[in-house]
């Protein structure tokens, strides 16, 4: 009996450091959510950023530090 509830009592942890590890938002609705964002800030401020440009992406190959 206690190997059964040490084995529930691991994997119901693991489920909650999964569920705690998993990002909110995807990459792709965080962006989206930053355009919305930005859209209204230049609609009451009379801003004009441009939502439009993408972010280009760069990879290190090694620590450059």
């Amino acid at each position: 009996m206690k190997r059964i509830s040490l084995l529930l009592l691991i994997s119901l942890s693991i489920f909650v450091i999964y569920q705690i590890q998993k990002p909110i938002l995807t990459e792709n609705n965080a962006i989206i959510k930053a355009k919305e964002y930005v859209k209204v800030i230049n609609e009451k401020m009379n801003g004009d950023y441009d939502t439009e440009k993408q972010a280009a992406y760069c990879l290190l190959e090694n620590d450059s530090f």
